[in-house]
């Protein structure tokens, strides 16, 4: 869980929850009575342990969706389907600068950055996938709940190219 502690931590600081570092890596996530557990199973791999407040469910998923996991948990309504969680498709960049033609307001993101490294936070809009800087990090949600929500670092460098 090490490579998505940050983005993680901040992702929670922006929806409004808490984090907690546990033991053996593990992390905490809890939205008022809806709380989630990951503690890290192999290198890619972990258990999301979920508690909506009526029992835990464990959940077997790639580390990388602990990004959707916790966006879910934020919401009651999406929180009340993480029992059936599926592993669906986890949006790209490469998918925001496709289907929302979003290379032109991610360039002015990263010119706004460069003149103005302090900022914290961006909403860049679109009719599907709806991207969010916030300190460092690119939140991409979609619209639809048909693909996962992902969180990317993301500055005043960050290659457009390797998206496309």
């Amino acid at each position: 869980m090490q490579q998505y502690k940050k983005r993680l931590r901040l992702l929670v600081e922006e929806i409004g929850g808490e984090i907690a570092y546990l033991h053996n890596e593990a992390l905490g996530i809890q939205f008022e009575s809806r709380r989630v557990e990951f503690v890290p199973t192999s290198r890619a791999d972990m258990e999301a342990i979920v508690d909506l407040g009526n029992g835990t469910q464990t959940l077997y998923l790639p580390k990388q969706y602990c990004f959707d996991v916790t966006d879910c948990l934020s919401c009651k309504h999406r929180a009340a389907k993480l029992p059936d969680y599926h592993v669906r498709y986890l949006l790209q960049l490469s998918d925001y600068i496709q289907e929302e033609q979003g290379e032109q307001p991610l360039k002015e993101l990263q010119t706004e950055l460069a003149q103005n490294p302090d900022l914290e936070r961006r909403e860049l809009g679109g009719n599907i996938i709806f991207p969010t800087y916030y300190r460092g990090i690119l939140i991409l949600r979609y619209d639809l709940a048909s693909g996962c929500t992902n969180v990317l670092e993301f500055n005043a460098t960050t290659s457009l190219l390797d998206a496309k």
